[in-house]
């Protein structure tokens, strides 16, 4: 389902017809124009590093103070 709307003051019924009307699926290409680089693309596809994880322990972040920079 596609739903449009606008200020009837600067947008007539005529043009979100017509917008209503041109909506469609993105393909590949506009997808690769919207969608933000995949997490750890940059990097290979490997993990992002984070500087917040400790070095032992469960892995779970470390939220003592001064560690957010």
């Amino acid at each position: 389902m596609v739903r449009l709307s606008a200020d009837t003051a600067r947008v007539d019924r005529e043009t979100l017809r017509v917008a209503a009307r041109s909506a469609h699926p993105a393909d590949e290409a506009e997808l690769d124009d919207l969608l933000p680089e995949a997490p750890g693309a940059a990097s290979g596809g490997q993990p992002v590093e984070r500087g917040d994880l400790p070095p032992v322990g469960d892995g779970a972040p470390d939220n003592e103070g001064g560690t957010s920079g």
